[in-house]
């Protein structure tokens, strides 16, 4: 189930993962599983985040945010690249590619989840 209100970002089991990104990527082991995290591949000059995300969690969106220097985050909205989502049997794997053009210089990425209410 959804993590109660106030209690999202909180680690209720102790493993250093809070509670709304366990329940939207669907963990919600002491240890998280190893299910958490985003990986990413670089190729032809543009690259790919890609992140597993559970079917039943719509009441929480993430939302991909980057950054140059690790104080300033910017929405990273649908001009830097594609999105795509492909179901598997037991959660979807998103994938957002991000253009070429965006990606001169130093660049972080980060999810931030929003409940939506």
């Amino acid at each position: 189930t959804s993590p109660a209100p106030g209690l999202e970002f909180g680690d209720l089991d102790g493993d250093g993962e809070a509670n709304i990104f366990e329940y939207k990527f669907g963990s919600s082991e002491p240890g998280g599983g190893g299910r958490l995290g985003v990986g990413g591949s670089q190729d032809d000059g543009s690259l790919t985040l890609s992140w597993r995300e559970t079917p039943f969690s719509d009441d929480v969106s993430l939302a991909l945010e980057f950054s140059h220097d690790l104080l300033t985050w910017q929405p990273a909205s649908g001009d830097i690249g594609t999105q795509r989502r492909i179901p598997k049997a037991d959660h979807d794997l998103v994938e957002v590619t991000i253009a070429e053009q965006i990606l001169p210089g130093r660049r972080f990425f980060r999810l931030v989840a929003v409940r939506d209410d």
